[in-house]
């Protein structure tokens, strides 16, 4: 194409409206250079790892010809160029070319313009979340009543430098925080669902109405590692409630009570089997909100590809503080009032992470692992917790050890069982209450919980779930007094009523009657002590079961 053709051609494609429900959105690095880049090396590090996140454009000389190895970032992105002279308008012409060029690519939202001697002095991540949480473009333009008008073109994120000065000063190092804060304005820096009001609005608007994307999971994690959490307090924190189910929620008029009232301070995520679809109501807190899914098959890695899979979802909106795993047999034992207190006062995870030394716990440990993840090392813990979106976001971005997971971790070993206490245990003990949030009977011992049947649900069991069970615990017993001093001061809020109770027996009898028994697990958050939030029955009988 002439340049013409190409301005033509590109002034006609459109970018993206909605780029949470459309694809991911890229920053266009375009450089305008000579000949050969000798600060290569310096690049490659800094897009190693963010592939699907930039498109680089290079404008070089005709007559240049260099051979760039396969695996370069900047492999095959040369452009149709032509003569640059330096102070004619030759210069505005490649400009022009660069930026015809990448916006073919509708996906490119940001265009940065660089020369050969240019470094980046921040990380890949801050750049470009700093860029795509902006609606304004970056270009110096000033008076200058002086005869010289040496006005130039001067990014923020970048700065020109000679040979000379590079060569002379230490080797610079790119190993900076993933969110070192640019310079001014700081204002800027929101997070991708909240760059203006007017932004935040439309977007919480398309939420309602579908949270599917064309993401892999792989750009999905990516980008959720991106989104910064709301740690300047512009919003409301919200708690993510992240349902991990096969089909139906059985129990969704109880959970539309629940949230009933309580709009602006929570977002429910569905991760249910792609073949699934059921017409939810339009006003239901459930309608618009499954997320793009794929099966998941008992006792397998399948089951946290799931929970990453919400995880990252959930992550893209900056205002979610923390997220609980639930199943579609779980209810809540408390109002909405105390779970949303009592997690967003707290900063710490609440994840079950414990050493076994039995055959179901170290037995199931690979040697193969080792010396990444040694046997002492490994830890074991219920699949259902309540993360801090600190905690949320390094195990979405973790690659190493999911890895060692997928490799070596198969039946008798459960990875949704190990690979998150493990990970969480060698990488972030810090972040962690450790202690269980999820109540499970495992007092007999052996390789899985107790068991209860419909006959099991009654309002003592339920009760003594919520006020101090005398079930035992891996690390002791439900303490009853702190939770009689609660009840008694009008702390607690009881949802469930004694109809409502027989009438839950009655819709768990009805799946008794086609599965042989089911199974009981009830989340508790603990500081000091330990109180049931939620409580949870699940059918044994697979592939409906999702938990060993």
């Amino acid at each position: 194409m002439t340049d013409q053709e190409l301005f033509l051609k590109a002034s006609i494609v459109q970018g993206i409206d909605d780029f949470t429900n459309k694809t991911t959105l890229k920053v266009a690095f375009m450089f305008l250079i000579k000949g050969k880049l000798p600060l290569a090396p310096l690049w490659e590090k800094f897009f190693k790892g963010h592939e699907g996140f930039y498109n680089i454009y290079l404008h070089q000389d005709p007559s240049y010809k260099d051979n760039v190895h396969e695996d370069s970032a900047f492999y095959g992105r040369k452009i149709p160029s032509q003569h640059v002279i330096w102070g004619t308008s030759s210069m505005i012409d490649a400009e022009r070319r660069l930026l015809a060029n990448a916006l073919l690519d509708f996906s490119n939202q940001h265009f940065v313009l660089l020369s050969e001697s240019c470094i980046p002095l921040f990380g890949f991540k801050t750049i470009y979340t700093y860029l795509m949480n902006s609606n304004l473009s970056y270009v110096q333009s000033f008076h200058d009543p002086t005869k010289d008008c040496m006005g130039r073109l001067q990014g923020i994120l970048y700065i020109p430098t000679t040979f000379k000065t590079l060569l002379q000063s230490p080797p610079l190092s790119l190993s900076l925080p993933p969110y070192s804060s640019p310079p001014s304005p700081s204002d800027h820096v929101l997070s991708l669902n909240s760059a203006s009001s007017n932004n935040s609005n439309s977007t919480s608007n398309a939420l309602k109405e579908s949270l599917m994307h064309n993401m892999t999971d792989q750009e999905l994690f990516v980008k959720a590692s991106m989104v910064r959490g709301n740690q300047e307090n512009k919003t409301t924190p919200k708690v993510a409630f992240m349902f991990l189910a096969q089909g139906a929620l059985p129990l969704s008029p109880l959970w539309e009570k629940f949230f009933k009232g309580h709009k602006g301070f929570y977002n429910i995520y569905l991760h249910q089997h792609p073949s699934f679809n059921e017409t939810v109501p339009q006003d239901s807190v459930f309608c618009g909100r499954k997320i793009p899914s794929q099966p998941v098959y008992w006792g397998t890695l399948s089951m946290i590809d799931a929970e990453k899979r919400l995880l990252g979802n959930a992550l893209m909106d900056s205002s979610n503080q923390y997220f609980v795993l639930l199943s579609e047999s779980c209810i809540p034992l408390f109002g909405f009032k105390t779970i949303y207190h009592y997690l967003i006062n707290s900063t710490l995870s609440f994840l079950s992470s414990y050493d076994d030394k039995t055959k179901a716990g170290r037995g199931r440990y690979n040697s193969k692992m080792s010396p990444s993840i040694n046997i002492t090392n490994w830890r074991k813990g219920s699949q259902w917790f309540e993360l801090h979106r600190d905690l949320a976001m390094q195990i979405v971005s973790d690659t190493k050890y999911y890895t060692l997971f997928r490799q070596h971790c198969h039946q008798p070993c459960y990875p949704d069982e190990h690979y998150i206490p493990t990970f969480v245990h060698m990488m972030y003990p810090e972040f962690n209450s450790n202690r269980s949030l999820t109540f499970v009977d495992w007092s007999r011992g052996g390789p899985h919980p107790r068991k209860f049947g419909w006959h099991d649900i009654t309002n003592e069991f339920l009760n003594q779930t919520r006020y101090g069970s005398r079930y035992q615990h891996k690390h002791g017993f439900c303490p009853l007094s702190f939770w009689q001093q609660m009840l008694e001061g009008g702390a607690l809020k009881v949802i469930a009523t004694r109809q409502e109770l027989n009438s839950i027996r009655l819709q768990f009898r009805a799946s008794a009657l086609k599965d042989t028994s089911t199974r009981t697990s009830a989340t508790s958050t603990i500081a000091h002590t330990t109180v049931t939030f939620f409580i949870i029955v699940f059918y044994d009988t697979q592939p409906q079961c999702l938990m060993s």
